[in-house]
């Protein structure tokens, strides 16, 4: 298993690498962590880590199939075209203009696709870190994070165990674990305080007439999820929280009211207020299946004005879906 994590500028030297089945986590600064069934990477970054902004953006994009021309011989690959020039220069377009400080990404190619997207269309956009959180997807799609500002700690769940009440699932291990991954990186917001943000792909409705399977398999997500998050939070007795990604569900559907039971009172949905509410469009429907959800404590963070959808004719060269966009307040020390 292997979660990758590229400083760009800052030069982390990785020191050593434990590896089990689990659940993985990567520490920045030396911060030690020993917490059962992991994988743990200890490293250090040169210089501070400190935010130097009262406020920074928090987005969240799927990018629609943005991969390489380089084939992965583990995945099925083969089934999805390379990400054409034109709709990547778009996408960068539109990466830059959301100035988003932590940028929660869906449907990149596992590997080095994001990584050469970074170093090649977005080289002057900011962005220091870069998460590469692999997944279980068989086109080998997986889920990661552009930010401008330090992650001190990294935790994939890609293999935490599923309740799945749909039959299918006794027999298909895939089924019984994320269908990507919910990885968790924290961000220190001062010297006190640190926002832990859990990026997250649901099973898309691609199954069959009425999606039996999927939504048995996205509402199972949803609730481990939760559980994990909850479970975290009161371990660890961080406070700060946002949930975010492509949940291929509407909002009055099951998995987003699971997801939002992670927090008492339940998190936020911070597009409740947002007109007209489509984060993905096709020929053939469109929906709102993108989400930034926040807990409480990070809700009071939040500038109050409805997340933004980014919709222009470059949104429509991008990526089938939209990127969302909040803006959030440091907490004084």
């Amino acid at each position: 298993m292997r979660i990758s994590v590229q400083n760009v500028f800052s030069h982390i030297s990785v020191k050593r690498l434990l590896t089990v089945a689990c659940v993985a986590v990567f520490s920045v600064a030396s911060v030690a962590i020993n917490t059962g069934c992991q994988n743990v990477v200890s490293a250090h970054q040169d210089g501070p880590i400190a935010l130097s902004s009262k406020k920074l953006v928090l987005a969240t994009y799927n990018v629609e199939n943005l991969f390489d021309s380089f084939d992965n011989p583990y995945t099925a690959d083969e089934s999805t075209r390379p990400k054409p020039a034109e709709e990547r220069a778009a996408l960068a377009a539109m990466i830059k203009s959301l100035n988003a400080d932590i940028l929660i990404m869906q449907e990149i190619e596992a590997g080095g696709a994001l990584k050469g997207f970074n170093e090649n269309e977005l080289r002057d956009a900011g962005f220091t870190y870069l998460v590469d959180a692999p997944t279980d997807d068989p086109r080998g799609i997986s889920v990661g994070a552009l930010t401008r500002l330090p992650v001190t700690k990294i935790v994939s769940h890609r293999y935490a165990p599923l309740d799945n009440p749909h039959p299918s699932a006794a027999t298909q291990p895939a089924q019984q674990r994320f269908s990507r991954d919910l990885f968790r990186i924290d961000i220190p917001l001062n010297g006190k305080d640190t926002l832990v943000v859990y990026g997250l792909h649901l099973k898309s409705k691609r199954d069959a007439v009425g999606d039996p399977k999927g939504a048995a398999w996205r509402l199972a997500e949803a609730r481990k999820a939760a559980a994990i998050v909850r479970e975290q939070m009161a371990r660890e007795g961080f406070k700060y929280v946002a949930i975010v990604g492509d949940f291929n569900d509407t909002p009055d559907a099951p998995p987003i009211a699971a997801l939002r039971t992670a927090t008492t009172p339940p998190m936020l949905d911070t597009l409740e207020k947002t007109t007209p509410r489509i984060t993905f469009r096709n020929p053939r429907f469109q929906e709102s299946i993108d989400y930034i959800l926040l807990s409480p404590a990070a809700a009071k963070l939040w500038d109050g004005q409805p997340a933004v959808i980014v919709e222009n004719d470059l949104a429509a060269k991008a990526s089938d879906h939209r990127p969302v966009k909040i803006t959030l307040r440091v907490p004084a020390e």
